[in-house]
């Protein structure tokens, strides 16, 4: 592990060495370091909703289907997490329709989700904590500027390419959904299932995570609420819906829903 990804993840660990304040040189030094291998940041200078639009608009169309899906499995082998965020943000990020800025009481975007970057302070706000997400948890990002840093980000990496190994591991966290006797049964247990079978080196924040961006695409949705694509859920929405501690939209998956083939097929080009 890079140094400066060692200490970013330490930076937000709870009670890590970084929790102390004030921070000594030597911390000091570390972050400096992680700045300059592209883990940290300065604060984020804040953009607009507009310029948020443009610049997304520019990234998107170099970006393809195939690079994020092949991304997400090779992370699956892999453990390379930063491959794995990319994909729910993106298939997020495309199906945000044209809009103005529409903010609510705290000046978020009720279509986007957008909101300016929080500078107080390093801990809670702006791109580093973006980061550690990425690297931490492969977490799907689904406001739009942070969906934008992610993949802007994601840009940055090396292409990759998925062996015969993580496609079986994604046949077989898929197929785990067949083991809930349930119809009612919700997504937790289907996360139990997966760490259950041993699958896969991963944990539980990990495989919420991946289970959601496999939800914002279609591959496991109810029929209510299809992926984005087919049928976008802004912001406002999304947080009335947001009533479980499971993410939006897999809190509205149930085991009847089971795993959308069709979707599974045009998305990843496995069948099950």
């Amino acid at each position: 592990m890079d140094k400066g990804l060692k200490t970013l993840l330490e930076y937000f660990r709870y009670n890590g060495k970084f929790d102390a304040k004030p921070l000594t040189n030597e911390q000091l030094a570390e972050i400096e370091q992680a700045k300059s291998e592209g883990y940290m940041f300065e604060p984020p200078q804040p953009i607009s909703h507009e310029e948020t639009m443009a610049r997304l608009a520019e990234v998107l169309p170099r970006i393809s289907r195939k690079a994020v899906a092949d991304a997400f499995l090779y992370s699956l082998s892999t453990r390379r997490l930063e491959y794995r965020s990319a994909f729910g943000s993106y298939f997020f990020a495309v199906a945000v329709p044209e809009h103005e800025f529409v903010p609510d009481d705290c000046n978020v975007c009720t279509v986007c989700g957008f909101r300016k970057w929080n500078n107080s302070d390093y801990k809670y706000g702006g791109l580093n904590y973006v980061n550690y997400c990425r690297y931490k948890y492969g977490r799907p990002l689904l406001a739009l500027n942070e969906a934008l840093f992610d993949l802007e980000q994601f840009t940055k990496l090396p292409e990759v390419a998925p062996c015969p190994e993580d496609y079986g591991i994604l046949k077989r966290i898929l197929g785990c959904a067949k083991l809930l006797t349930g119809g009612n049964d919700k997504s937790p247990k289907l996360t139990k299932a997966v760490i259950h079978e041993k699958l896969f080196k991963t944990n539980k924040d990990e495989v919420d995570m991946l289970l959601n961006s496999l939800s914002i695409c279609g591959v496991i949705n109810n029929r209510e609420y299809p992926s984005f694509e087919e049928k976008f859920v802004g912001h406002e929405e999304m947080a009335r819906l947001q009533y479980s501690e499971v993410d939006y939209p897999l809190n509205m998956w149930r085991a009847r829903d089971g795993i959308n083939k069709e979707r599974l097929k045009e998305v990843f080009g496995i069948e099950l």
